[in-house]
């Protein structure tokens, strides 16, 4: 779990209404859900050493309720991906996220 913080940042677009979001780059860029940004500007992310950072709207689809921002930093740790083409009915499924300065995880095994 503590490796997976690492990758986990707390994402705030509107007030008092935070959620989290998943480093996808070293670069700065987080996906996060569209609904939580209620404007494309004061969008700020909280990284896992507790700074909090500004960050900029790159794009969003409501449609999946995904948006893509950049976090005015560098040097941040992205999630480690596996290709679709190895993921199969029975692997175990981790959901990480920090809803907040904590970091909570869910694990589910998909039958």
């Amino acid at each position: 779990m503590e490796a997976a913080g690492q990758y986990a940042v707390c994402v705030e677009g509107r007030p008092r209404l935070g959620t989290s979001g998943i480093v996808c780059a070293t670069d700065g860029l987080v996906v996060t859900a569209h609904h939580v940004l209620g404007r494309d500007e004061q969008i700020a992310v909280g990284l896992p050493d507790g700074k909090v950072v500004p960050a900029a709207l790159v794009g969003r689809d409501p449609a999946t309720d995904l948006a893509l921002v950049r976090a005015q930093t560098g040097s941040l740790t992205p999630a480690a991906w596996s290709e679709a083409t190895t993921v199969h009915v029975g692997h175990l499924v981790l959901a990480v996220a920090r809803p907040g300065w904590s970091v909570q995880v869910s694990c589910t095994r998909r039958a």
